[in-house]
């Protein structure tokens, strides 16, 4: 479900460019950030779910190449259970900004008041 999310982060990204002339420049720039760096973060953890299915359900069946297992243990040492976890909870936050902007754009800056504390947060009151 993760790398699936995680893939549709692209076409978002790019359907979001062709509509950025719609709306003023700063908070596109914002926006646009924040998506991406989300993406990333999302990104890392779908990479480390998806190394760690390859390796416990593929590559346990046939023997390791030198290079994969070198992965594998990259993978385990970097990605502990900790580290997903902050990263997961970065993701969330920089998701619900990412949020907050997407709805500033669309509906306005006081829309409730997380867009509106976003709103005074990036670009004052």
């Amino acid at each position: 479900m993760l790398v699936i999310g995680f893939l549709a982060t692209i076409p978002t990204i790019l359907f979001g460019k062709l509509i950025a002339d719609s709306f003023p420049e700063r908070i596109v720039r914002v926006h646009s950030t924040f998506a991406q760096t989300t993406a990333i973060v999302y990104g890392l953890i779908a990479l480390s779910y998806l190394i760690t299915w390859i390796d416990k359900d593929i590559y346990s069946m046939t023997k390791r190449s030198d290079w994969w297992g070198y992965i594998s243990e990259l993978n385990k040492n970097i990605f502990r259970p900790r580290t997903l976890v902050l990263l997961a909870l970065t993701g969330l936050i920089l998701l619900t900004i990412t949020g907050a902007l997407g709805g500033i754009m669309a509906f306005g800056p006081g829309v409730d008041p997380l867009t509106q504390l976003v709103n005074d947060l990036f670009f004052g009151k």
